[in-house]
Formats: structure tokens, C-alpha cells, sequence
């Protein structure tokens, strides 16, 4: 199954599977559910999960591949194309052009206030191709691009699973991994992954399995609790934490971490740029308000 790295705000002291999974498509019978049953009206009960919209992403534009089969109130999210727009407008104005190549499909989805995004490769050979989804509802502050805004650290995060996994930084096909094994396949030695794995999980969860009780025991080697999931979600956490807040002036594993990444000079150019395209953004800045306190999603990442 196509790995998905899942984004969820983190409120529960006990961490959650989530599932989100697309319909699929048949060429015959156009849109079939996951169950093979059409999409049921519940009426004014927003219970479920649904994509929306795929599109293809062709530069700083998005063009629809299709709209996917969803129920009745759902169609309100779904026709809503300019917020699609704006969603992916923000994306382009916060990640800069030269560092975007890599995701070629845009999904808007509706997370049901459980899941708030996504990436996937499109296939599971080829880390250099991937999806990327957001849910419509959490994209609430996108007039402007802000550091106490939470669409911002979702977009940032989802993005740092990208640079993270793909296959410049990790190898689908080598065998005898020496280094962390992402699930999408062996993490190069000197990859930003296995370098933050090295320092801060090889010596407490040599399987790269986290939780709840990990945080618990070992909180001044994460950024957030939601980083103790697993390393991917930690990279991305850090990602986001090393754009956002900027260099750490402590010297917990955890701000060793977010420093790591200022030993990159790809990924200090990255910050400068985002910092310098953006006017609204202050360099060095800190979220004054809440994600976890803001959105009440739960958690979860699977393989």
C-alpha cells in the first residue's frame, strides 16, 4: 500500500490510528467508493473523510484532473474552486519555485476535523513524484502568509515530508539498509532523515517506533509531542520548527535537531528565501497562538 505521511494536530495524551484513503476510480464505472457503494447522504452530519478535487500541478498552476463522488453536503466544499485556488496560491507563495518540482499533484480534501493533510509518492518506486493533500477546513488564515498562522506550519510540515523522503534522500531499491529505513526504502547516510535519526532515536527506539510513552519519557528530544510519533514525523516537525522559529539557542536533542539544519546551506537558502518573499513573516519568529490548542485533530501515521 502507498505509504501516506499524515499531518494531525495532537490534543490526545494517547496517540490514534487514523485512516484516510481515496475512492478509486474505474474507467467504465467511473467513480467507485472504497466499498463499492455510492457515497450515502447523511444529510447535515459532516462524519466522514472525502476527497474533493484532484488536480495537476503545472508550474504556479493547478488543473483539474477530476472531481471525486461525495455526498450531498459535501458538494458546497467540493464547488468551492476558488478556495482550491487560494489554498494552492498560498502554497506557491510560501515554498519557493525551485523547491516545489517535486509535487506534481494538488488534492483538496475534507478531513472531518481528524486529518489536515497529506503526501504520497504517486508510485512507490519513484520518491521523485508525489501528491500532496490538504483539508479545505483547516485552511482558514490564508489571506496572508503568517508565522502564528496554523495553515502555514500544516503546509511547511506536509512540504518537509517531501524534501525528506524523496529520492535524493533516500534509495527505494537498496537492500541491506545500513541506515534508518524510512518505509519508502533506505535513508542515505548523510540524509537529513538518518542524520536526525542518528541523534536523537537510535539509542531509545532503534525501530523508529514512537508514541505517547516515548514523549512521556524523553520530551527534551522533541519539538512538539506529535514528533515522537516516528522519524518522519519528527523531520517534518523539525522542518517547519527550523523555518518558523529559527536557530536554538539551548543545547537539548531537540534543539540540536532544528540546528542540524542550519549545517545545511541548501536549507538555510530555502529559510532566507521563504523569509524574503513573504513581507508578513518575521524572521525568528515564534506561533503565538496554539496549533494544538487551535485544531482538535488526532493523530496518526502509517505505512
Amino acid at each position: 500500500m502507498t505509504s501516506k505521511y499524515l499531518m494531525f494536530i495532537a490534543t490526545l495524551l494517547v496517540l490514534s490510528s487514523c485512516n484516510y484513503e481515496e475512492d478509486y476510480f474505474d474507467e467504465a464505472d467511473g467513480f467507485i467508493e472504497q466499498d463499492g457503494n455510492a457515497p450515502s447522504d447523511n444529510g447535515s452530519n459532516f462524519d466522514e473523510e472525502a476527497t474533493l478535487t484532484t488536480y495537476r500541478v503545472s508550474g504556479d498552476e493547478i488543473i483539474k484532473i477530476r472531481d471525486h463522488a461525495v455526498s450531498s453536503n459535501l458538494l458546497g466544499y467540493q464547488q468551492d474552486e476558488a478556495k482550491h485556488l487560494a489554498m494552492f496560491d498560498f502554497y506557491t507563495k510560501l515554498i519557493p519555485a525551485e523547491n516545489r518540482n517535486r509535487i506534481v499533484e494538488f488534492e483538496v480534501f475534507y478531513g472531518n476535523n481528524d486529518l489536515a493533510g497529506f503526501v504520497a509518492p504517486i508510485s512507490d518506486d519513484d520518491l521523485s513524484r508525489w501528491k500532496m493533500g490538504l483539508a479545505i477546513e483547516a485552511a482558514t488564515d490564508i489571506t496572508d502568509i503568517d508565522f502564528t498562522n496554523f495553515f502555514t506550519f500544516l503546509t511547511l510540515h506536509e512540504f518537509g515530508h517531501v524534501l525528506t523522503l524523496n529520492e535524493s534522500q533516500v534509495n527505494v531499491f537498496q537492500g541491506n539498509c545500513s541506515a534508518y529505513h524510512t518505509g519508502e526504502g533506505c535513508s542515505n547516510e548523510n540524509s537529513y532523515i538518518n542524520q536526525l535519526f542518528e541523534l536523537g532515536w537510535a539509542d531509545i527506539a532503534p525501530n523508529g517506533e514512537g508514541g505517547a510513552d516515548l514523549y512521556n519519557r524523553y520530551s527534551d528530544r522533541f519539538v512538539s509531542d506529535y514528533a515522537a510519533t516516528n522519524p518522519g514525523e519528527d523531520v517534518a516537525e523539525v522542518f517547519a520548527t527550523f523555518i518558523i522559529e529559527g536557530k536554538k539557542g539551548g543545547n537539548s536533542i531537540a534543539d540540536q535537531k532544528v540546528n542540524q539544519m542550519f549545517d545545511r546551506p541548501e536549507l538555510v537558502s530555502m529559510r532566507d528565501k521563504i523569509i524574503r518573499q513573504n513581507p508578513t513573516l518575521q524572521d525568528g519568529g515564534v506561533m503565538t497562538r496554539s496549533w494544538r490548542e487551535k485544531f482538535k485533530f488526532t493523530c496518526g501515521h502509517k505505512h
